[in-house]
């Protein structure tokens, strides 16, 4: 396990001593999302609890990155993290047609990483995920 720091938009970072489980970098070269992605991380903490952190990534000039980190004690409490969470959110755009593609993109791609890190948790051995069966 290593120190990690984990720095949420607007609040103090967030720092433990933990291991990465799994991690989906959502940069791709489709063109529908406008420059725009997440990075999902999924950290387990030397005292047995999860990190989950959600990183909205731009290339927008007028956007911002932004990071959402929450700390959960399972399985079931990092999916509601994730589901909970509204990826478009943070994109800058007038409202109209073009807002709802770029929208729509962004979530699609969103809830594939997010059907990734569950699949991949569910997938690790109960020792390695807080909550899952043994």
């Amino acid at each position: 396990m290593e120190q990690v720091s984990l720095s949420p938009t607007g609040m103090a970072a967030v720092e433990f001593i933990g291991d990465l489980l799994t991690g989906i970098q959502g940069d791709d070269s489709d063109s529908h999302t406008g420059g725009r992605w997440h990075d999902i991380s999924i950290y387990k903490t030397d005292t047995g609890s999860m990190a989950t952190c959600i990183a909205y990534r731009t290339q927008v000039p007028v956007e911002s990155d932004q990071c959402h980190v929450d700390m959960a004690d399972d399985v079931d409490d990092i999916d509601n993290i994730l589901s909970l969470y509204e990826p478009g959110q943070h994109i800058v755009m007038d409202e109209g047609n073009a807002r709802n593609r770029v929208v729509d993109a962004v979530v699609r791609h969103y809830d594939m990483q997010v059907n990734d890190v569950l699949e991949h948790l569910k997938a690790l051995p109960a020792d390695d995920t807080p909550g899952q069966p043994r």
